[in-house]
Order: C-alpha cells, then sequence, then structure tokens
C-alpha cells in the first residue's frame, strides 16, 4: 500500500508539470508576432508652415517619431508608430505667408508649437493639428499643472480655448483650419 501511493504521488507530479508546461505559453518567434503600427498626420498652421520640423512626443517628452518636415500644406505624416498611449506633436521653424500683408514670414527653430492630444493606441490613420489655439491651451494645462505637462489634462484647456474664442463645440485637436483666399 505505501508503494502504490508513492507512485499515485510520483504520478500527480508528473501530470501536475505537464500541465504547468502547456498553460502560458508565450511564442518568442519574432517571426511569428504581427503588429501594424498607426499612421499619425498632423499639420501645422499658422498659415499653413511650410518646412517646419515636427516631433511626436510622449507624455515625458520623449522623442517617439520623428523628425519630419512640413510639406507646401503645412502637413507631415508619423509612419507605423508602435508606441501606445497619449503622444502630442511639437513643432520648429519653417516659414508661412502672412495673410495680411502677403509677406513670407520666417520661424526662428527655437519657436515651437505644439498640437492637442490624442491615444495612440493602435493600428489606424489618426490627425492632429496645430495652431495657436492648441498652443495656448498647452500652455494653459502645463500653468495648472505647476509646471508639468499632464497629457490627459491638454484638451480639455484647448476645449476651454475653443469656447473662449467663441467656437463652442470645434475639435481644435483635428480639425485643419480652412486656408483663407
Amino acid at each position: 500500500m505505501f508503494k502504490s501511493a508513492k507512485i499515485l504521488q510520483l504520478a500527480f507530479f508528473i501530470f501536475s508539470l505537464f500541465l504547468l508546461s502547456s498553460c502560458g505559453h508565450v511564442n518568442d518567434d519574432p517571426s511569428e508576432l504581427t503588429y501594424s503600427g498607426s499612421t499619425i498626420r498632423v499639420q501645422y498652421s499658422k498659415g499653413p508652415v511650410v518646412g517646419a520640423t515636427a516631433l511626436l512626443k510622449d507624455g515625458i517628452g520623449t522623442t517617439i517619431a520623428g523628425p519630419v518636415t512640413t510639406d507646401d500644406d503645412g502637413k507631415a505624416t508619423f509612419d507605423d508608430i508602435t508606441y501606445l498611449g497619449l503622444v502630442y506633436t511639437v513643432f520648429s521653424g519653417g516659414t508661412y505667408v502672412d495673410e495680411t500683408t502677403g509677406m513670407i514670414v520666417v520661424l526662428d527653430s527655437s519657436f515651437q508649437m505644439r498640437s492637442g492630444v490624442i491615444d495612440n493606441t493602435g493600428a489606424g490613420t489618426l490627425e492632429l493639428t496645430a495652431t495657436p489655439l492648441t498652443e495656448i491651451g498647452f500652455k494653459r494645462a502645463i500653468s495648472n499643472n505647476n509646471g508639468a505637462i499632464v497629457l490627459n489634462t491638454v484638451n480639455d484647456e484647448i476645449d476651454r480655448v475653443a469656447n473662449d474664442f467663441g467656437l463652442d463645440g470645434i475639435d481644435l485637436t483635428t480639425v485643419i483650419p480652412s486656408k483663407i483666399d
């Protein structure tokens, strides 16, 4: 009887090892992993701004993608972004045509303008726009958080800026301003 109990315990132990080894198997072969990153299209508008440098950043200011340069319409694209989470864009430099005077304005590379914030949580195409109004909202959010960039508060401040300028219901983070001809 003692011998049969030992055999039973051994059989149970082997069976338990079998169960544990078959649970939670992780496939770490990179050739079998699939992920398609998102595309984030951005626009920088003070007119639009041509030849500006665009960076995509996370909540602690780390550059996720870029630099890319804006085209003649002030647009740039970040392709195959695999970072998941809240992101925003920072634009610097470039030129635009002042709509009042028709003169070309050259922006110093130290002049920066930020967009609103989007949650990049998977594949697809997302849009972000940076304008003087989104920068005002960004600065308000920083001011309200004792100088810290807290990304989950930025869009609320941008919405308040829209309301302050009589643009209630307009999402300044994604609506591309139209050019006045």
